[in-house]
């Protein structure tokens, strides 16, 4: 026959994170001793009578002895917490700046505690229950939950918005996590998105768009550029045809000239003989007798 147990104690274990304790051989008024780290639920006919903190308590009263009730204690390592890496793949994603379709991924990393025992326990519906059965768990979740929002969220941002707005899709997830988690008495403690990706095939088309769209906008600058330098060539043939125009124009302008003085004759000096003939003004010869302009005689 087994000893009989007066005094239970319980201790979070490294084998299991919700495990159950043994109450056959325990006695009436049992003393319950919880330490750090854990919390134990004692259930009377499969309802909770209590919840254990660290610390004391009375298990299997007396009315319980005398009803021949079921008794379970099932403990949980509350300390436990979980560092999940999750990634999911082919979610569609649909680029309108350069009308492509392809497929997206993502991974990241959830970190993650147990908050509410009791919820998590019933998730799961038995003890013990190992931290790599509940890391699965999660995780088949977490990817669940990525895929279906990051499908919703991938069809708001284009693809420049995507890679500067990881922070804000990554705050979405975290919040989404939480609320599916807190359901089964699990807090999410902190998110990160490690990366959305974008497969090659994508990323070499998008390549070769941006390389000719570069392309077009230097051929279009260079075109203006030869433009201006057409116009400017026009607009100084323009000017110097019309310079021209004005110079000929103001050349061909005869200015008024001033009228020549009229110069008298000379007159004889008295006891000279004169140089020019005194009736016609013809310049003549001192010797000569009769003017040769008009044949009148010389005095």
């Amino acid at each position: 026959m087994k000893e009989k147990i007066r005094n239970l104690t319980v201790a979070p274990r490294e084998d299991y994170v919700i495990w159950t304790e043994d109450l056959t051989n325990i006695v009436r008024e049992t003393t319950l001793t919880v330490s750090a780290g854990c919390v134990a639920l004692y259930l009377v006919n499969g309802v909770i009578k209590s919840i254990n903190i660290p610390g004391r308590a009375l298990i299997k009263s007396k009315a319980e002895d005398k009803s021949n009730s079921k008794l379970e204690l099932i403990c949980v390592n509350t300390d436990k917490t979980f560092e999940i890496c999750c990634g999911v793949g082919n979610i569609p994603f649909k680029d309108s700046e350069i009308n492509c379709e392809t497929v997206v991924g993502a991974h990241g990393e959830c970190k993650i505690r147990i908050s509410q025992p009791w919820p998590l326990y019933t998730t799961f519906g038995h003890a013990p229950i190992s931290a790599e059965e509940i890391d699965s768990y999660v995780k088949l979740k977490l990817n669940e939950i990525m895929t279906t929002r990051l499908a919703e969220v991938l069809q708001h941002y284009d693809y420049s918005n995507i890679m500067t707005q990881q922070s804000a899709i990554a705050a979405d997830l975290e919040k989404r996590f939480s609320q599916r988690l807190n359901d089964i008495g699990l807090e999410v403690t902190s998110f990160a998105l490690a990366g959305i990706m974008f497969n090659a095939e994508y990323q070499e088309k998008r390549r070769e768009y941006f390389e000719m769209q570069n392309c077009r906008q230097a051929e279009k600058l260079e075109r203006r550029a030869r433009e201006r330098e057409q116009r400017a060539e026009i607009d100084n043939v323009i000017a110097i045809a019309n310079a021209t125009k004005n110079l000929n124009t103001s050349s061909n302008v005869t200015p008024p000239q001033p009228a020549a003085p009229v110069t008298p004759p000379p007159q004889p000096q008295s006891g000279a003989r004169l140089n020019f003939c005194p009736r016609c003004g013809t310049k003549v010869d001192p010797s000569a007798i009769h003017c040769s302009g008009c044949g009148k005689k010389l005095i």
